[in-house]
């Protein structure tokens, strides 16, 4: 069980283990969604959804140029595009949606290792609520919350109702929205949609209804406010798989929560993964979120542990679990 204050910042590479691309491999995707004469993307989005195919190239087109890294910088960029940006996210995400992938044997499985952090020393559900712990993910996928709500119900042989309640308190909130509500059956007047990957009119729709667009010059958003809280509120962070978008740094406003000292009362731990990133680029990384190269709490103990190695989420949370002993 987690029992200290914790809060999880997810990023694309949180999910990529369970079969959705990278912000970097999204962006690709979408870029060479205008290959070809006819693109089925485009076939499919002008009959189901009446978006023209000078709409489509239009929005490739501008997204491809503007040598943005992430879609979702260029959405807060280019509000004009919200809507078949919405579409083109949902059209690409919604067959990636696959629960078979979880029975497989999965490389940097740090859902695993996540759930049974969680489920350490408890034998009720009652005491898996007990968890003290806030997710914020900048994904639009729900893998998390469907492999967390199965395990629930496989472990304390609950029924969903019951296993939806339970994991309402593991507080997941997606910052961009997600690919529709997540239940176990489909309602799509409420935009809720099962774990699957089917394209069609009403699964697409319902996704793409849910995905958030925030215009760059908007700051206070909900949504980051809460984020803010949950940075004052925690002992312990973690970051996986989060790209550090300077966009997105800057909303989350974690740099400027740490300058206002909050950290100093508390036993503050902060870890993140940083597979593939140079020495250097978790330099820039570091002083962009936390401003300055050492972050030591009251006591003098380095509360960062990020700039020494690189790892995958797996070893990450591994050693995020032994820091909190």
């Amino acid at each position: 069980m987690i029992t200290k204050p914790t809060l999880f910042i997810l990023g694309a590479g949180a999910s990529i283990p369970y079969g959705f691309p990278s912000g970097a491999a999204l962006r690709r995707q979408i870029c060479e969604a205008a290959v070809g004469s006819e693109p089925p993307l485009a076939v499919a989005l002008e009959k189901y959804f009446n978006v023209s195919y000078a709409e489509f190239i239009d929005f490739v087109e501008s997204f491809q140029i503007s040598r943005l890294a992430s879609i979702d910088s260029f959405l807060s960029r280019r509000p004009e595009f919200s809507r078949i940006g919405k579409l083109f996210i949902a059209s690409l995400l919604v067959p990636k949606e696959d629960r078979n992938v979880f029975n497989l044997d999965v490389e940097d499985d740090w859902y695993f290792s996540l759930w049974n952090s969680l489920v350490a020393n408890v034998n009720t559900i009652k005491q898996l609520k007990e968890n003290n712990v806030q997710i914020y993910t900048f994904n639009y996928d729900r893998s998390l919350e469907m492999y967390l709500h199965s395990a629930i119900v496989g472990t304390f042989n609950v029924s969903a109702e019951e296993a939806f309640e339970a994991l309402s308190h593991f507080n997941i909130h997606h910052v961009y929205g997600s690919l529709g509500l997540y239940g176990t059956q489909d309602d799509y007047s409420t935009n809720t949609r099962s774990y699957k990957n089917h394209w069609n009119l009403h699964c697409i729709h319902a996704a793409a209804s849910t995905l958030r667009v925030i215009p760059e010059a908007r700051a206070d958003d909900t949504i980051f406010n809460q984020a803010k809280d949950a940075f004052r509120w925690a002992y312990n962070v973690c970051f996986l798989g989060f790209g550090f978008d300077p966009l997105n740094v800057q909303r989350l406003g974690f740099r400027e929560i740490i300058s206002s000292g909050h950290y100093n009362s508390l036993p503050y731990k902060v870890i993140a993964s940083t597979l593939n990133k140079t020495t250097s680029e978790v330099d820039i990384i570091h002083e962009a979120t936390i401003g300055v190269k050492d972050f030591h709490d009251r006591q003098g103990h380095l509360c960062v542990d990020w700039d020494n190695y690189s790892s995958t989420n797996l070893a990450t949370l591994r050693r995020f679990a032994w820091l909190l002993q």
